[in-house]
């Protein structure tokens, strides 16, 4: 989408939480969503607080590997990817 998820997503975000959609988003660089006064944080900020596990891959690293994230940092602003997933469709023990 091109930092344009700034701008569709926010208001969707209770919605999704609400049917439990899973969500595969492109995080852009902090840069591109500057332009939109967002960031790759804010997006998943709704989802994070309502159990939402995030899954994350930077996928310009060769040889990155997936990690399940507790919280969002810094080093996540860049363009990569992230997996959303309700709780309640996984059991995880990490």
């Amino acid at each position: 989408a091109e930092g344009y998820q700034s701008i569709f997503l926010p208001p969707a975000s209770s919605n999704l939480i609400r049917e439990d959609f899973i969500l595969l988003l492109e995080f852009d660089d902090i840069y591109e969503l500057k332009k939109f006064n967002s960031s790759n944080k804010q997006l998943c900020d709704p989802f994070l607080k309502k159990g939402y596990k995030l899954f994350w891959f930077n996928h310009r690293i060769k040889d990155a590997k997936l990690e399940l994230k507790t919280s969002f940092d810094k080093s996540m602003e860049t363009n990569s990817l992230g997996l959303l997933l309700p709780s309640k469709y996984i059991n995880l023990n990490f």
